[in-house]
C-alpha cells in the first residue's frame, strides 16, 4: 500500500470490498489520463527497482559484503 502511495502507481481499496473495488474501477474507467499516469508511474518504478539486472546486482553487492564481513 505504502509503496503505490508513495510512487502513485496503483490504488487500494479496502480487503473484502467488493463495492469499494466496482467503485475504485468506475473511477478509474472515468479517468483515462490518471489510468495512464498510474501505468508510466508503475513501469518506472518497476524499471528503477524491479528490474532483473538491477535486482541481481544489488543481491550480488549484498553477497559480497556478506563474504567481507563473515
Amino acid at each position: 500500500k505504502d509503496l503505490l502511495a508513495e510512487n502513485q502507481c496503483g490504488i487500494t481499496y479496502p480487503n473484502g470490498n467488493p463495492d469499494a473495488l466496482a467503485h475504485t474501477l468506475r473511477e478509474l474507467m472515468q479517468q483515462p489520463r490518471r489510468r495512464q499516469a498510474l501505468g508510466e508511474n508503475a513501469l518506472r518504478l518497476f524499471h528503477e527497482r524491479f528490474d532483473a539486472q538491477k535486482v541481481y546486482l544489488g543481491m550480488c553487492d549484498a553477497l559480497e559484503e556478506l563474504k567481507v564481513s563473515g
